[in-house]
Order: C-alpha cells, then structure tokens, then sequence
C-alpha cells in the first residue's frame, strides 16, 4: 500500500525543500559566502523512509541525507547553521555541512569515514532491544561505496545474529567519487544475499515507500533486521571541491537528470490529479522563500569563539564512590577488578559487558569475568572475534544510555577497532558539540614483563592512545586503585580507556586500612623524599619500587605513581619537582612521542622549573623497537631495576648549582594554591593576582595611584575587570609608585607585572584579624583597640608566617552532615566539627605539622597530638577550645571531645594549648571568606575556614565551595610541603568518608 495524498503532499514538501537547499547552498558558494557543500540531489526520494518512522526511532544518516533528516524534524535553518558553522548549529561549527545531528529527534552525528556509523547503529538496536522497546527500530543509510568496508559487513552480521531491530539502505548513485560502482559494490561482486535485499528504485519516491514499508513492519514485529538497496542518481558533483564533467560526459549527466526523483515525482503527483501544476507552483514559490529567509536569517547568526574548540572535548570528571573491598585484607588486581565488575552489574542495570571469551565457563582469558554470565544471563555477552564490532558496538550501546563495559582481549590487537575508538568514541561528544555522549569503558590487559608474549601481547601503547582528545585513559597498578578507578570511570559519562598492566594482575598486594574515592586524574605519592621524583605508572611501578628497596641512599626519593595518563596530575608532579628539583620518569611504552617526553616537555616550559632543576630529567623507557618472543629480547628493551638505579644514581650525583624555587616564583600550574611572597627594601613588583574561578585574564579599567605618588600597605592601587567582576588590587608594602608596566584598558594575564613600588617603610609579614572594640580574652590574644597584646607580639617575633589558599568543594561535606542532620551517638555536631576530623586525618599523614614551637625552636613530631579551635563569645571574646590526642579518638569519641572542649570554654574553664601544633578558626557565622589568620606559638600553623559560597566553573557548572587559608611559620616548613598537607585537606574535605558517621 503507498502513501496517502496528505503523506504524498508532505514528502513532496520535503524533497522540494531539501532541493531548495541545495541549491541555495550551491549559490552560497559561488557567492563566496561558505566553505564546502555536499549535495543531496538525486537521493530526496529516501526521504520517504521518514515517513514510515515513528517516534521513538532512531536515524543514521548518511551525508546525502538532507530530505531524509527533514522528514525527521530537522528544519531548514538548523541546516544552515550548519552549512555556515554557526555557532548555534548541531556541532557548534566542527563538523562539515550534511554531518547531520540531534539528540532530540535521534538523529545520530554523522561522521564522514564511510559505514563507520553502522556498526554503533546496531549498539543502539541493542539498546532498543534490551530495553524491551518492541516496536521502535533504527534506520541506518550509506552509499554503495561503503559497501565495501569490513565495518558494514560486521554491523549485518551482528545484526543478523542478535535479531536487531535495524533497517540498512544502500543508496546506489553508482560513483564513488570519480570511481564507477557497479563492478565493485558488495551486491554486484554477489557477497550478499540477493534474496534478502529488497531492490528498489530509489528515484521513485513512492515505490520507496511502498516496498519498505512491508519491511519495517517486520522488522516492529521483532523478525531482525531489513536491507534495502535503492538506486539513485546523483545529480551533482561529489561535493562543492569536485566537477564531475571531468570524468563524465555531458550525454550522460542529461541522460541521468532523467531520473530525476523530484521531477518525476511532481509528474506522478499531477498524473494522479493530487496537485494542479498551479498548486505545486505555490508550494514550489513558498519553500523557495522559506528556504531563502532560513540561510539569510541564519548567515547573520554569531560564529563560534575562539576558545569554543577547548569545549566539550570531555565532560565534568567525576569520582566515583570508594571500593567496597575489605580493607588491610590481601587482594590480587584480578581479583578486586572481578569484585567490581560484580558490583557494577549487581548495582547498575545498565551494565553490560561485551568481549571474547568472556562468559563462562572460561570467564575470559584473565578470568576478570569469571561467574558473571553465570550469575547475570543475557548481560556479559560473548563477542565475535571482531575487534571493530566490540568497539562500535560499545560506542552505540553507550550513546543511547547504557553502561558498556567491554573488553579488548589484548590491547595489542585493538588496531581493527581503531577507527571505531578514535573516529566515533573518542570524537562524539566533541563533534556534537556535546548533544552526544559515550560513557563507555574499554578494559585491555597491556604490556610485558611476561616471558612469552612477543610483539601482539606485550605491547602498552597508552601514548599512542593519549594522542587523541576525547579519551580518559588510566593504568592502576594495585587493587583498590583497579577497583576505585573503575568506580570512577562508572561515573563518567565520557569513554575511559581502562589499560590493566598483565605483570601485576595476580601479585596478592595487601590493601591500606582506610579505602577512599580513587578519582580519575590523580596521581598517588607512594614515598615521599626531597632528593629526587621518580615517576612511573602500571608495570613500571613494580621495577621502581625494586629498584628503591636496593638503593641506599632510596629514603630521600619521592616515588609518584601517576596512575591515570589523560588527565595527567601535573600539579603533584610540579610540586614534588619544584621540592626535589630532579626528575626520572620510567615508562614501558615506545620512547618516541611518549608519555614521559610529555611530562618532562611540559615542566621544563615553565622557566622556573628550568631554572631550579639540578640536574636534566632522566626518561628510563623501552627504545624505538618491539618486544621480541625471546624472553632476552624482551627484557632487553624493556625498562629493568639496573637501568632505574643507574638514572637515579646519575642524577643525585650532579650537585647543586641552583637555588630552590622561591615561594614568590611558584609556577602557573600552582597558581591555586599560592603562596604569599613578602617583599624587601628595594623594589616591589605588584603582578595582576590570581582572579579565582579559572580565570586568566582581565582588563585594567582605572590606576588610581600614579606614579611618583605615596602609597601604605593595602591601598588601593587600580581596579580591572573580569568576565565575572571588578577586582582592586592592592598594596603590600609602604612606598611610593616607581613605574606603572600597563595602562588603562590593557588586557593583562594572571601573573603579569603591572606595576613597581619603591619601597621606604617596613615590609608586614604578618596579618591578622583586626576589629573595633574587641576585648581582650582570658588568654590576652586581643587588646581593647582589636590588636594583638604586648604578649603575644612577644611570642611572635621569632615567626617568620607564610600563607597558602584553596578553594574546596562543600558538597560533599554538606551532603555528610545533612545524612544524618548532624547527629551522633555522642550528641550533635558542626560543620566544623567534620572539618577538624579532616584536618586530624591529614596531620596523620604529614608528621612535620605535627611538632610545636618552643622557645624559638621546633620539637620533634608528636606521636599522639592536640588540635585547637577558635571560639567566639560574648562581646566579641575569642577563646581556643582544644581536644586532647585528637588523632587517637574515634568518631563518637572525638565528637564528644569536641563538645566538652567547646562547653570548658563557654563555661571559662581555661584549657592547656601546649600541645596544639595547629588552630582551627572558622568566620564563616560572621559572612566572611576568606582571611589569613596568624600563627601564635605553640602553634606551628594556622587554619581559617570561610563562609561557603556558590561559584561558576568556565563550563557553566555551580558549586558550593569554601576557602581555606593556611599560615605556617616559614623557618620550619616549606612551601611545597605546606601545599601538599592544605591539599591533603581539601581532599579529605571534598571526599568525606560518611561511613565513620554510622559509628
């Protein structure tokens, strides 16, 4: 049965439109007015397959699509932003015009390698199928030409043995290009199956219509998939770039506009009396106009920013939740990844796995599967030996909603898969602008150290990987970091390479008494020393650390594992080299165009890392070769402890011919947490601070000191703009104005010298918080005119304070206390409560803010230590409230320690402070930020914790965040390590552990 008239008028519409596109975007280009055109021409009568889908369908188009896409909803305006790459357009102006897109109407972003869209047409028909979404069905077109890739063959064969839902066309226009078809498409060479291809003249809009439309009933009714071949003409040049006249004759163009679908579909139209050739006239004139305002309306549309291209290449990283494996017990990496494997498909329904061998009773080659088909049926799935279907499948199993987590059963045999993973997975949310996701997880056990294994089983490649944007890619090298980073990977919603190092899958590893969040990104410090950074990740980790265990001299080495490879942790990195200003990094992968050539290029572009290094960085990494099946050869070229041990003794054995990176000259990758730089007599140089919020620049609207005029510590000098506000920058010293280095309405960078001061009065060092008529307490810390008493100014002569800020997310924290409404077996408690249980973690791990200040000395660390908090009370009185060996107290214990130690204050009861090696203040009741509390004997540092606020990442994200501003006395703690603990921190603070809260 055809189209009813209605449905005849309206496919009419639709081919008149799409052709008036073309034609519109054709004199475009002969105007000079777009870049590329892609016709349609010849192939509108497809556009009859729209008329047989249904909500809830989804498209894949091909280029030559245009009337088909419309007939799914697309108008033509959103083709022509697309055809001037607007802004406002499917891919925000990254793809190519008729790269055809839309979440909304499912219409699936085209990409332009061939057939490559089929293979994730049938992980959606999965989906579908999955689903129980009897009824709804993809339609996924191509040209003849890509008839001849392995992907289209695969996407039938899995189609045909998974029963999918799935209508394939090949729309036949006989030309590749310049290349004629008809002797070398799939259907002409008979490699398929002429009896189950319905051949249609796809110039016939209406036998389009009628002989597909028995076959997507079938396919509603759950009998698989349909394949249709329509024969088409293609009317114009291949693209705007070519001219067909060159290589056919103009009797054969003339012969072939013959068959043009829209002409004779007018002449079917008026041969049945549907529509007078006055009527088709007006609608022919009133779509031309249409058509015409949609390209000028849209030609005046914004275009894209520079800058747009960094946007959406991946989404918001996110953390997942910590292992739930049973910490200090032994665990094998094999074992904790099958572990969380269960837990993900027991805890999430929309996981399913998807490899070789993977179901029982082998349960994969490394056994990581192993009892979950038996447990899950119909969700861990054995796959063909098809390394392409596994990708793609995953690619359009996770784009319509799933949660894949497929294998690659050797990451040396991913090369069929590559265009799937480098072309679709890695590249769709970039090219869609965002509209598109592909939260899927692709594991592979990588690298040698396993005798036997030769060239397709030994290899690592995760640089060759990092090469693309778009791809998360980590390699854990111990159990709760396999099983944590998966966790985290399960909350992405971008696709995470998961490369698993085969030497350490079953070395049993004992697992630290306290499990957290693993978050993707992080780097982890397994030894801390200030000689000399080693990094490493995966298999090498295991070389180092053998290595480090027969050194001497080991205990002064920080050993970093970097653990996740895109993003890399270049902070942690930063921070230890500026400490020990050398640098080795051990990798298993190729030497060229590596991972390490990548992190030693990136530091040494910062002049002050170059600067301060000691010694040059060492890269230990297997050569520019292959790992050979004689286990001689492999253990030849791949990194060994001789080879570590021998770069690591090279390095310590250059001296010191440096000096240490000054707190002041702290690189841009620091710029987060920074630190105070106190000037002297001389010349002070006043840089354009960090604006907060990942901004980087600003426009200076107004000096108001100008030069050769007085200025006192914290005057006003000028005030610049930013995109979120006007920010004065002050002074810090007393002088008087030497130079102004910009004007007004100069666009300057974070960290640019603006100005020069002439220094004439003292330099403050110090800070504190002042106030009108606040009283002195108990302890004399406050006089009545707000400043500090004779006392304590005595205390504080010998400090030497220096001060660090960071900003840390409050969610977490908040959502912690909000659980269980603040609630305890030991009463109730405070937010700051939870933040000194953080700061109590972190002294745990950095001994050196565990000592004290006594007589202008410093102790040794204390083993079981005190922690103080300031108290506010009546009259504005400030008092510090202590609880005694904080880090021995268990939740409910340290609660009520708290309590107590807060109600002794309130009650006058005044409190030893001679163990507190650091003091908590929070002015966060009084609306107040930020602040940079002083550091008062015996004390050796203080914490000020703001008022938490909501702040706007660059990506539109909000976020409540808090400031914490730390003081510490400069003569017995460094900088680096000062960041390191007020990092330490914020990670507590950020990734709370609820589970104590159930004590």
């Amino acid at each position: 049965m055809g189209p009813s008239n209605e449905e005849k008028i309206r496919l009419l519409k639709l081919m008149l439109t799409s052709r008036s596109g073309d034609l519109r975007e054709q004199r475009m280009i002969r105007q000079g007015k777009g870049w590329f055109h892609v016709s349609g021409m010849g192939h509108e009568g497809i556009g009859a397959l729209g008329l047989l889908m249904e909500e809830g369908d989804y498209c894949f188009p091909f280029y030559r699509d245009r009337a088909l896409v419309l007939s799914r909803g697309l108008s033509s305006y959103d083709l022509a932003l697309t055809f001037y790459a607007k802004k406002e357009s499917s891919s925000g102006g990254r793809q190519l015009p008729a790269h055809y897109s839309n979440r909304r109407l499912n219409i699936w972003s085209h990409l332009s390698p061939i057939a490559s869209h089929w293979l994730p047409a049938c992980g959606v028909a999965w989906g579908l199928k999955l689903d129980g979404k009897r009824g709804n069905l993809v339609v996924a077109t191509v040209g003849e030409g890509g008839s001849r890739q392995g992907d289209f063959f695969e996407a039938i064969c899995f189609a045909k043995e998974h029963t999918l839902p799935v209508v394939f066309v090949v729309e036949d226009n006989g030309f590749a290009i310049s290349t004629k078809t008809d002797r070398m498409n799939a259907l002409a060479l008979k490699e398929l199956n002429e009896s189950e291809w319905i051949i249609v003249d796809g110039s016939n809009p209406q036998e389009v219509y009628e002989k597909s439309k028995k076959a997507f009933l079938n396919v509603r009714s759950g009998k698989g998939p349909a394949f249709i071949w329509c024969r088409v003409e293609r009317l114009s040049s291949h693209s705007s770039a070519d001219d067909q006249r060159n290589y056919r004759s103009e009797e054969e163009i003339t012969k072939m506009g013959l068959r043009d679908a829209v002409n004779r579909f007018k002449n079917d139209l008026l041969i049945e009396k549907v529509l007078s050739q006055e009527e088709i006239n007006n609608i022919e004139q009133e779509i031309e106009i249409a058509v015409r305002d949609a390209y000028i309306k849209a030609e005046s549309a914004a275009d894209p920013q520079p800058g747009d291209e960094k946007k959406n290449v991946l989404g918001t990283i996110e953390i997942g939740k910590a292992p739930t494996l049973t910490p200090g017990e032994k665990y094998r990496m094999a074992d904790a990844i099958n572990f969380t494997f269960h837990d993900a498909l027991k805890t999430n329904k929309d996981v399913y796995f998807f490899g070789e061998d993977i179901e029982d009773p082998l349960g994969g080659v490394f056994k990581l599967t192993k009892g979950l088909s038996t447990e899950f049926p119909g969700r861990v799935v054995n796959s063909p030996l098809a390394e392409s279907t596994i990708l793609g499948i995953a690619c359009g199993l996770a784009s319509y909603g799933k949660r894949p987590i497929f294998e690659i059963q050797f990451v040396d045999f991913i090369g069929p898969a590559l265009n799937q993973l480098l072309n679709n997975i890695a590249l769709l949310r970039w090219r869609s602008n965002g509209d598109w996701i592909c939260p899927a997880i692709i594991y592979a056990p990588c690298g040698g150290y396993l005798p036997g294994g030769a060239i397709w089983h030994s290899q690592s490649n995760e640089s060759a990987f990092a090469h693309f944007p778009g791809l998360i890619i980590v390699m854990p090298s111990t159990p709760e970091d396999a099983a944590g980073l998966l966790l985290s990977a399960l909350a992405s919603e971008d696709p995470v390479l998961f490369l698993i190092p085969k030497h350490l899958l079953w070395a049993p590893k004992e697992l630290p008494l306290r499990l957290g969040p693993i978050p993707i990104g992080k780097a982890v410090v397994r030894h801390e020393g200030n000689d000399l950074t080693v990094v490493a990740w995966g298999n090498c980790t295991e070389v180092v650390e053998n290595a480090l265990n027969k050194l001497d001299n080991g205990a002064g080495i920080e050993f970093i594992d970097l653990r996740s490879i895109v993003p890399w942790d270049k902070e942690t990195i930063v921070h230890s080299v500026a400490k020990t200003r050398r640098l080795v990094i051990v990798q298993e992968d190729t030497l060229n165009c590596s991972v390490g050539q990548m992190i030693i290029t990136t530091l040494m572009e910062d002049h002050v890392i170059w600067n301060s290094m000691i010694a040059p960085p060492v890269l230990v990494s297997k050569g520019n070769v292959h790992v050979g099946f004689n286990p001689v050869m492999e253990y030849s070229a791949l990194p060994d402890v001789e080879r570590v041990i021998k770069a690591i003794n090279k390095t310590l054995a250059v001296s010191s011919a440096r000096t240490p990176i000054a707190a002041s000259e702290m690189p841009n990758e620091l710029k987060d947490i920074q630190m105070a730089g106190f000037g002297q007599k001389g010349i002070k140089v006043i840089k354009l601070p960090n604006l907060g919020e990942g901004l980087r620049e600003a426009r200076m609207i107004e000096i108001f000191k100008k030069e050769g005029e007085k200025v006192s510590e914290d005057d006003p000098l000028c005030e610049v703009e930013t995109d979120k506000a006007i920010f004065p920058v002050e002074s810090s010293v007393e002088g008087v104005i030497g130079k102004w280095l910009v004007k007004e309405e100069d666009i300057i960078q974070v960290g640019q010298e603006i100005a020069e001061i002439i220094i004439t009065g003292e330099v403050n060092q110090e800070s504190a918080f002042h106030g009108e008529g606040i009283k002195k307490s108990d302890d004399g810390h406050i006089t009545e005119k707000g400043a500090l008493s004779s006392e304590i100014i005595k205390q504080l002569s010998g400090v030497l304070p220096a001060s660090l800020g960071v900003v840390a997310e409050w969610e977490g924290l908040r959502k912690a206390w909000s659980h269980v409404r603040g609630r305890s077996k030991s009463g109730a408690f405070s937010y700051t409560t939870l933040v000194a249980w953080a700061v109590v973690r972190a002294m745990n791990e950095f001994p050196a803010f565990r000592r004290l200040l006594q007589n202008g000395q410093v102790t040794d660390p204390q083993q079981d230590f005190d922690i103080g908090f300031a108290v506010a009370l009546d009259n504005d009185e400030l008092e510090t409230a202590v609880i005694p060996k904080a880090n021995t107290l268990k939740w409910t214990e340290f609660v009520k320690a708290y309590r107590e130690g807060l109600n002794k204050v309130k009650e006058g009861i005044s409190q030893s402070k001679a163990r507190t090696s650091l003091l908590l203040t929070s002015m966060g009741p009084l609306k107040i930020r930020t602040g940079n509390p002083i550091v008062v004997p015996p004390a050796l540092a203080t914490l000020f914790l703001g008022e938490p606020y909501y702040e706007t990442s660059e990506n539109g994200t909000v976020k409540e965040v808090v400031a914490l501003n730390f003081s510490f006395d400069h003569r017995w703690a460094n900088g680096a390590g000062a960041g390191r603990f007020l990092k330490q921190i914020k990670d507590n603070i950020e990734n709370f552990d609820e589970s104590i809260l159930k004590d």
